[in-house]
């Protein structure tokens, strides 16, 4: 599976997108044997837009969960399956966000596959859980770090990068760290605030 071929599969799903929802389960099945990787990119790029990050968070949980126990093959419970998602705003973000993905691609190959193999795969699976819960935390600014991290795993997982699937799991950690900053920083912020108040 080459690189490109994140690209080529969210354009395929353009046409589905642009209606006014899909559900989760339909997504699933379109993207086939190669869902769980293609899910975290979508679960991803989801993240940069605001109102649908939350929706999808839960989905990249279950993803991560299942890459945690092993399995090959995406799932997702029957109620998740029928979730249904606005698909206008995810298409735009596809659209906006292609030139990035793109520019990642490029420098995506097949290289240190020990990394995408059973035990990297759980790697994959602990840190895309915990930019999942990051991603549900209203946490201002604080969805970025994780969204990068999971679409850097995604498309490595896809590829057979491992590289990728490094720099994703290093920018998990630094997501992790950054927003346990920030919700430090609003927490102190708020004990401030109440003092003042009292």
């Amino acid at each position: 599976m080459t690189p490109q071929a994140a690209s080529a599969r969210l354009l395929a799903l353009r046409s589905e997108l642009l209606a006014s929802s899909v559900t989760l389960g339909r997504l699933a099945d379109r993207l086939g044997h190669v869902a769980t990787a293609m899910l975290l990119v979508i679960c991803g790029l989801a993240a940069f837009v605001p109102g649908i990050a939350v929706l999808l968070s839960l989905p990249l949980c279950l993803v991560a969960i299942g890459l945690l126990l092993g399995r090959e093959h995406v799932w997702l419970p029957g109620g998740v399956r029928r979730r249904c998602i606005p698909g206008q705003p995810l298409s735009a973000a596809i659209e906006r966000l292609a030139p990035r993905l793109h520019w990642i691609e490029r420098r995506i190959r097949r290289r240190a596959t020990w990394a995408t193999g059973p035990a990297g795969r759980r790697a994959i699976g602990l840190a895309a859980l915990v930019c999942g819960v990051l991603i549900a935390l209203p946490v201002p600014f604080g969805n970025t770090a994780p969204a990068i991290a999971v679409v850097l795993m995604g498309l490595g997982l896809l590829a057979g990068d491992g590289l990728a699937v490094l720099a994703g799991l290093l920018a998990a950690m630094v997501a992790l760290v950054l927003d346990l900053v920030l919700l430090a920083a609003g927490w102190a912020a708020l004990v401030h605030l109440s003092t003042w108040i009292a």
